[in-house]
């Protein structure tokens, strides 16, 4: 860690957290100690200016600020965009797609946008809209339709399996729609909107990826084992949690080079 190394944090709180959420850290840094708080209330440039305010080395200033990491996906907006408009020495994704990199929609639409394959999705917030978009894949009900339905319903800006729902009906559909929309997320962001996909079936691999200066490296592939979750009386219910991750070599290099054009679709310089 960089507190180990000698290293002062300056924490950037993208938005006001409930106690609750500041309290989910990683075991090894909950005795984690800042050098300053800064709290940032919807002004990029002022935020930016208090930073300033902090950084300028020894002679002008309290730090030698030489860089600046997103902690967690609420923050992927924020970081792109203050490292945009602070500069040197920030390396910076920039502001032009920084919401493709947090909105799961706009992420899938950029993959699509690319000439890549990418599921069938819809954002709503109406119940009409998403029946309309189940029947358009298995047509309706009075035509014989939605016997096999097979849609993923989530929030667009959440993370993990939180309100994560695989559905097997327009009835199940519905109530994971009414759980979501309106909801406060992880984060304490209202779901103005649901997301809607087409399930995809097979095994869900992670590539981790680093950047710098255009070059990009594969550090590490994972799959993961997920487990769905089960009904009273024994039905498979509608959520999964991952149970066990496997690691790949980096040397899988097949997989390496299927991933790469997705990499840059979504214009992503650190991408898990």
């Amino acid at each position: 860690m960089a507190r180990d190394r000698g290293y002062a944090i300056i924490r950037v709180l993208s938005t006001t957290f409930s106690d609750e959420v500041l309290a989910m850290l990683p075991a090894a840094c909950k005795d984690l100690q800042f050098a300053a708080s800064i709290q940032h209330t919807g002004d990029v440039d002022a935020t930016v200016a208090s930073i300033r305010a902090l950084g300028g080395g020894p002679h002008n200033g309290l730090f030698e600020i030489i860089g600046l990491t997103c902690g967690c996906e609420s923050g992927v907006e924020l970081a792109d965009a203050v490292s945009a408009r602070y500069g040197k020495p920030f390396k910076t994704n920039g502001e032009e797609l920084m919401h493709h990199r947090r909105d799961k929609y706009l992420m899938g639409e950029k993959v699509r946008d690319a000439g890549l394959r990418a599921a069938k999705q819809v954002e709503t917030d109406t119940w009409e809209e998403l029946k309309a978009f189940a029947e358009d894949i298995f047509g309706k009900e009075e035509d014989g339709g939605m016997e096999n339905i097979q849609l993923v319903v989530k929030p667009l800006r959440s993370a993990g399996t939180e309100n994560v729902a695989f559905v097997s009906s327009l009835e199940e559909a519905k109530i994971a729609f009414n759980v979501i929309l309106g909801d406060q997320n992880l984060f304490g962001e209202t779901n103005d909107k649901v997301l809607v996909q087409e399930f995809l079936s097979g095994k869900e691999y992670v590539v981790d990826c680093v950047s710098k200066d255009g070059m990009h490296k594969c550090v590490a592939i994972w799959v993961y084992d997920k487990v769905r979750w089960r009904r009273e009386g024994g039905r498979e219910g509608g959520r999964e949690s991952y149970a066990f991750v496997f690691v790949f070599n980096s040397h899988w290099y097949r997989l390496r080079f299927v991933t790469t054009p997705t990499f840059f679709a979504s214009s992503v310089n650190v991408a898990t």
